[in-house]
């Protein structure tokens, strides 16, 4: 009879981890999607701000050599 309950108690608690472990996978693969998403999200606004910074000093450094 001890036997048998400890059988059933592994099964249970088996069940309980792989029921838990569900969530936590997909919870955790969503989350390193997000995380990378706005990794590359950022790296693309500060290449874009800059190229704006570059733009413009380019900008005014023609400006100000034609208008002396």
């Amino acid at each position: 009879m001890l036997l048998r309950s400890k059988s059933i108690f592994m099964m249970l608690w088996l069940s309980y981890i792989l029921i838990l472990l569900i969530p936590v996978t997909g919870t955790f693969i969503l989350y390193t999607n997000m995380e990378k998403n706005m990794v590359d999200n950022a790296n693309r606004s500060n290449l874009a701000m800059l190229e704006q910074a570059r733009s413009r000093n380019r900008t005014t450094w023609y400006s100000d050599c034609h208008t002396a």
